[in-house]
């Protein structure tokens, strides 16, 4: 059979000295061909026996004349037999242990880089890098270098969507900063942590803050309005299994970040209006809801404590809005020091879409009103610069309300601007004008008003142009309007439709808005801008640069 006449395998080492090891096989385990015993010799998993098997019949180190040893015939089944290797590798063999080596590297690399838990964010990157070479993105619109100071982002925070920024009021070049994000360092699986860092050098160094608790849905971070090195940090812990909102935590910091006082919430730890605004100043905080913020005590319906001031840090709070008819909604339009709040209240008495103009002096102990507001559902607007305190405390104001004819709104809808101070008249002040040619739509028709800017300028958006990505909304003319000489300057550079607006800072006079735009591409990158408004735009102007006729 060819099991009995496969060829012998030999007994000796090919350079005649002694064997290294004794492996042994039992005549079972082969099929008796030679390709067998060829393929089977160079496996690494034979047995190895230190026990010295049968010896041949010529002592060792003595082969046979010419050095060659004699073939020795397979053994009989259940006998054992020498088999003799070769202290070199096979191919084979090296290319395995080189696989083994290479897959212990790779084990030890990925437990390094977070194992599990980092598993899907790699994926992601991987498939939006593969996504990136099949398709690649299409021209992004961006911020022009010349017009805008880059802001080095703070570490971490360079691809993600959403970030809280809050610029310094009184100090050009500081601001707070703060994000949630599952894949943060030292994050719980599945778990996202807050991050929050401080800037005093316009960006250029970020320290990083210890935050007392880092669990957060959501992180937003909101600067005091008249002190530099005091700030709130709100994590937001989402809602309950039944629906419900669970309080966020509140910090707030005295000496830019170094420590953290909790500030208690005014409805306890497990409730929560789902939706409300915060506001900072001279260390008085202020909340405000369509929700009451406080359990009434009393069924007297004024005040309904829709806004609620707390002025220890949260220890009490007190009703802000006694003698404010805040029912039918109402907004915030700013804070001076000293507990002064300016606010706009539906007029209950209107046609539904009329407001008043209502302001407080006690920290919203006592509210007097100003007057009516021009136009329907009006938007009020003053400047965010503590220092202006001129005409009543508020500097110049302005409107953006739908146009009213003969006591009803208009169809479609129309727009107007008004400007004026606090208890005075209104005039109306005519739109931005649109791009040479394009049409009047809806759209392009409504202002977008940025803020009220230095000496009393009005900041505003208008005018739709060409959509350059699908993935973002239109680029938009950004106009100031300029009250000394009655007219409109055209900032030469057009804001393009990715970016956001994070807030503003002052400088001897100036306003240095902060701004991010998420460059849509593969992965998004975060970036941070700043603009001093309005030197440089008038700067633009002086030189000469392109008017709406040349567009």
């Amino acid at each position: 059979m060819a099991r009995d006449t496969a060829p012998p395998i030999s007994t000796t080492r090919g350079d005649g000295g002694e064997p290294d090891d004794d492996l042994i096989v039992t005549r079972e385990s082969l099929d008796g061909s030679a390709t067998a015993l060829s393929q089977w010799e160079g496996r690494a998993w034979l047995l190895r026996r230190d026990q010295p098997a049968e010896q041949p019949d010529e002592p060792p180190g003595e082969p046979p004349s010419g050095g060659v040893s004699e073939p020795s015939p397979l053994p009989a089944p259940g006998k054992i037999m020498r088999i003799v290797w070769s202290n070199s590798l096979t191919l084979r063999q090296k290319a395995l242990r080189a696989g083994g080596i290479a897959l212990l590297v790779i084990l030890t690399t990925y437990l390094l880089i977070g194992g599990p838990a980092a598993t899907p964010g790699v994926i992601t990157r991987a498939g939006d890098a593969l996504n990136a070479r099949l398709r690649p993105p299409n021209p992004q619109p961006t911020l022009a270098e010349r017009g805008y100071v880059f802001v080095k982002s703070p570490p971490g925070s360079y691809n993600l969507p959403q970030i809280s920024i809050a610029p310094v009021v009184d100090r050009a070049n500081a601001a707070w900063a703060c994000w949630s994000s599952p894949f943060a360092p030292g994050a719980q699986r599945g778990v996202p942590t807050a991050q929050a860092f401080y800037t005093e050098s316009g960006g250029a160094r970020w320290t990083r803050l210890q935050l007392p608790r880092s669990g957060a849905q959501h992180c937003t971070v909101i600067a005091d309005g008249e002190n530099s090195a005091s700030a709130l940090v709100f994590l937001d812990q989402g809602q309950a299994p039944d629906g419900s909102c669970i309080a966020p935590f509140v910090y707030f910091s005295a000496d830019s970040g170094q420590s953290w006082t909790q500030v208690p919430w005014p409805l306890g730890p497990s409730e929560s209006a789902c939706q409300y605004d915060a506001a900072l100043e001279g260390g008085a905080i202020y909340l405000w809801s369509r929700a009451p913020l406080l359990r009434e005590a009393s069924l007297v319906a004024p005040p309904t404590s829709r806004l609620i001031v707390s002025r220890d840090h949260g220890q009490t709070w007190a009703a802000a809005d006694e003698g404010l008819n805040d029912a039918v909604g109402y907004d915030i339009v700013g804070f001076r020091p000293g507990g002064h709040i300016l606010a706009r209240v539906a007029d209950v008495h209107g046609n539904g879409a009329d407001s008043l103009l209502m302001s407080s002096d006690d920290y919203g102990a006592s509210w007097r009103a100003l007057g009516r507001i021009p136009g329907g559902f009006s938007q009020v607007f003053a400047s965010s610069d503590r220092n202006v305190t001129d005409h009543g405390g508020w500097g110049r104001l302005y409107v953006l309300a739908r146009v009213i004819v003969n006591d009803s709104l208009t169809l479609p809808p129309a727009y107007a601007l008004w400007t004026g101070y606090a208890g005075g008249q209104w005039s109306s002040i005519p739109l931005p004008p649109l791009p040479t040619g394009a049409a009047a739509t809806a759209d392009a028709n409504q202002p977008l008003v940025i803020g009220v800017g230095p000496a009393g300028s009005l900041e505003t958006e208008r005018g739709v142009l060409e959509i350059r990505d699908a993935q973002l909304n239109a680029a938009r003319l950004l106009w100031v309007w300029d009250p000394a000489h009655a007219q409109w300057l055209l900032d030469p550079e057009d804001v393009p439709g990715n970016l956001a607006l994070e807030g503003a800072s002052w400088r001897a006079g100036d306003q240095i808005i902060w701004v991010t735009t998420l460059q849509l591409g593969v992965p998004p990158v975060l970036k941070i801008y700043t603009k001093t408004y309005p030197a440089d735009l008038l700067a633009h102007i002086q030189r000469g640069q392109p008017t709406p006729s040349s567009r």
